[in-house]
């Protein structure tokens, strides 16, 4: 899942990931079903469990999920870019071609691990998770939305 959401003044992986994306003339990636979470979500998800005393259970907030080529889309806001999506068997291709080069010691990085194939294969749609009487409070659009709108007012995008 990936935790994106404005107020967040430390890069995260996910945060570093719009930047670059929104850098890049070239844009790589597997188009598959992305899950969103809202941080904000999070931690209004917390004060409710504080508030209803609700203790010892686990729970998996999502927002929602959008096709990565969408979210590329809403990103770039219309800004021309170049768009490759890239097949989960390349990416297989690619992860053998990758263990070869590395049994034969010609590289030493694992760039293309069988794990994310595997991800690839069975990323799901995901639906917004609603229990305990809680409702989701942020919409996936609104998310991606304001948190564009914090980086460019604090000159990061």
């Amino acid at each position: 899942c990936h935790v994106i959401g404005p107020n967040d003044w430390k890069f995260s992986p996910n945060g570093k990931f719009l930047l670059n994306m929104s850098k890049r003339k070239i844009k790589f990636f597997f188009d598959i079903h992305y899950p969103i979470t809202d941080v904000r979500e999070i931690s209004s998800y917390i004060s409710y469990t504080l508030k209803k005393n609700l203790t010892s259970h686990k729970k998996l907030i999502i927002n929602g999920d959008i096709k990565m080529s969408e979210y590329v889309n809403k990103l770039m806001q219309k800004k021309s870019f170049l768009v490759l999506r890239l097949s989960k068997y390349l990416y297989l291709f690619l992860s053998v071609i990758n263990k070869i080069l590395i049994k034969i010691k010609i590289i030493k990085k694992n760039y293309f691990p069988i794990s994310t194939y595997r991800y690839l294969k069975l990323n799901p749609k995901t639906n917004s998770i609603v229990k305990n009487n809680y409702e989701n409070k942020y919409l996936v659009d609104e998310t991606i939305f304001n948190t564009l709108k914090f980086f460019k007012k604090n000159g990061k995008f």
